[in-house]
């Protein structure tokens, strides 16, 4: 019998140290796993960092063209109803003299 239990006591330390064994393997492939992931992580957030960054300037960028095409536009606009405002007025000094000129040589 106590052969038996010696034999089972071996047999219970080989299966304890072939998983101890692959248990520490699978922990270091995990650890190695991690670190190139976490390597991985790094790159991207620096390469978004920069991608965003860079984003932002052009954002920036167009949206001052925006604004600045919106504001010639405004200022073109302007000009173009004070120009038209101009000719209306001309138009009407015009017209009024055009009436005056016609009713005197109808009383003539």
């Amino acid at each position: 019998m106590k052969k038996e239990l010696d034999e089972l006591n071996n047999i219970s330390k080989l299966n304890h140290e072939q998983l101890e064994a692959q248990h520490k393997e699978e922990v270091t492939q995990l650890k190695k796993k991690i670190d190139a992931l976490e390597a991985n992580l790094s790159q991207l957030r620096q390469k978004n960092k920069v991608d965003e960054t860079n984003l932002h300037k052009e954002h920036t960028k167009y949206d001052r063209q925006y604004t600045d095409n919106l504001l010639a536009y405004d200022t073109e606009m302007n000009q173009n109803m004070r120009t038209k405002q101009q000719a209306q007025e001309t138009y009407e000094q015009v017209h009024h003299e055009l009436v005056l000129i016609t009713d005197e040589l109808k009383q003539r």
